[in-house]
């Protein structure tokens, strides 16, 4: 595989320097300044300028606007692609497991776990998705009935 780039769209409620150390943690990786640093690759963590929580709604490409998105590269070219793509899907179970809804957007997506509803606490979203029955998700209340 030529293209190994992924960025990840992350909506949460974490401040940067949490999110920062919970990425670290996840993947086994030390930080300096806003880069986290692994044996398989390096995690940019950049606030999103064009967050924005009512276009995070749109259900088709909302997460462009969550409050953060990671730039992620192989740390080297000798990098097994295999590998990295499966460390990348850990970290988006990371993020799933926290509560926080996560988007990879890479060449290789079709090859990543997706979770449209994954189990979470509403506390650690930016933006708040209320699941509704038969599955579709909006981000404020709506009264049913």
């Amino acid at each position: 595989m030529d293209n190994l780039y992924c960025k990840i769209y992350v909506n949460t409620v974490l401040p940067k320097t949490i999110l920062t150390q919970f990425i670290a943690n996840a993947c086994h990786g030390k930080v300096t300044l806003r880069t986290i640093s692994s044996m398989l690759f390096q995690i940019d963590v950049i606030t999103n300028d064009e967050a924005n929580p009512i276009m995070a709604t749109s259900p088709e490409d909302g997460f462009i606007y969550y409050p953060y998105y990671l730039e992620i590269d192989p740390q080297d070219s000798a990098v097994e692609p295999a590998l990295y793509i499966t460390a990348i899907a850990k970290l988006l179970l990371s993020f799933w497991e926290l509560g926080a809804n996560a988007v990879a957007a890479c060449d290789f997506e079709e090859e990543l776990p997706r979770l449209a509803s994954p189990p979470q606490p509403p506390a650690t979203r930016a933006f708040p998705v209320i699941q509704r029955p038969g599955g579709i998700e909006l981000n404020q209340p709506v009264s049913i009935g």
